[in-house]
């Protein structure tokens, strides 16, 4: 007997079967924003940095049921496959005040139109969930960088 007569095609693996990971994420969070040195100084940069704790609710199926067999490691089968995970939530950014190019601009900007600033921002968003669970909780961390333009009125 050798190795050829145990092979598996891949064909006969797949059941036709779909798993779903259902993941809603939900965090409170507290800002702080270093812009007194950019309305006393008119120094365009401001640093700023969300931080709080964070949870993460989950739940997986099939395509069938939202209910699957799985095997808790003592033998027994288990039906559980839902559960949350929590841990804290770090989003640091840096927003370049964008009336200090042309403050003229701003000021009408505001008058006319009501925004008072525009900024362009630059983010990390760090999620460190599910570290300090139990060992069998699922890890959702992640990190994520994000840009954009944001408006104040």
């Amino acid at each position: 007997i050798t190795a050829k007569d145990y092979r598996v095609s891949y064909e006969s693996c797949i059941s036709g079967d779909e798993v779903k990971l259902n993941v809603v994420p939900v965090s409170l969070l507290v800002v702080y924003r270093m812009d007194e040195l950019s309305k006393r100084f008119r120094v365009p940069i401001i640093p700023y940095l969300r931080i709080g704790v964070g949870a993460t609710f989950w739940w997986m199926g099939s395509s069938s049921s939202y209910v699957l067999s799985r095997s808790n490691g003592s033998g027994e089968e288990s039906t559980q496959t839902s559960g949350a995970s929590y841990g804290l939530v770090v989003h640091p950014g840096l927003a370049i005040d964008l009336s200090a190019i042309d403050s003229q601009a701003a000021r009408s900007l505001d008058s006319e139109v009501g925004i008072n600033r525009v900024s362009l921002f630059f983010e990390m968003q760090g999620s460190y969930i599910g570290l300090w669970s139990k060992s069998n909780k699922l890890n959702l961390s992640d990190t994520t960088f994000s840009g954009g333009l944001s408006f104040e009125f």
